[in-house]
């Protein structure tokens, strides 16, 4: 059995998906085989309503979601405003779907509030910049990748990013979810 120290995660991983089809037992059954059951916390709601709610800082936000450009611009406006300054944020399926490259190319590249990481297989990374003349004592401005004890968040992306690339090298072994095995 793998078990995952808990000096390596700095926080808990939200997972937000409305499991249409029954993935979610599926899902579940994949965290608690990995050992990460503890880790990773599932939500059953639709991304735009589960923002209503939430008040935590973000340190890694990887958006993987409606692949449509209203979808993606909605999940990118509601969800990166919790984005600490330095840290990071991901999208999947940049290039295979015109929504998400879209957004990469109208919004991310051009914008002055982040920066590009770079790009691996399906997904851009961009990190989240400091507001310009915005005092260090804003609510969270410390907490970015830079003021960071451990580079975890870093470490968390290269992990989804090589899952994805070897998903889509491998889609019938490697996948957490069996709907995304026909994308491949």
């Amino acid at each position: 059995a793998r078990a995952w120290p808990t000096s390596l995660w700095p926080s808990r991983v939200h997972a937000i998906d409305p499991h249409r089809g029954g993935t979610e037992a599926e899902f579940r059954g994949n965290l608690a085989r990995e050992h990460l059951d503890d880790w990773v916390i599932p939500h059953v709601a639709k991304s735009q309503e589960f923002v209503h709610g939430w008040r935590e800082p973000i340190r890694l936000l990887f958006i993987h979601g409606l692949h449509t450009y209203e979808g993606v611009r909605a999940d990118y406006a509601d969800w990166v405003p919790f984005v600490v300054p330095g840290g990071v944020i991901a999208l999947h399926d940049t290039f295979q779907w015109e929504g998400p490259r879209r957004l990469v190319e109208e919004t991310i590249l051009d914008a002055r509030d982040t920066s590009l990481i770079g790009i691996v297989d399906s997904i851009t990374a961009v990190q989240k910049l400091p507001r310009r003349g915005v005092a260090r004592s804003v609510r969270h401005a410390g907490v970015g990748l830079g003021g960071l004890q451990r580079p975890w968040p870093i470490v968390l992306f290269a992990v989804v990013a090589g899952t994805v690339v070897t998903g889509n090298l491998f889609p019938r072994k490697v996948s957490f979810l069996p709907g995304m095995r026909y994308y491949a």
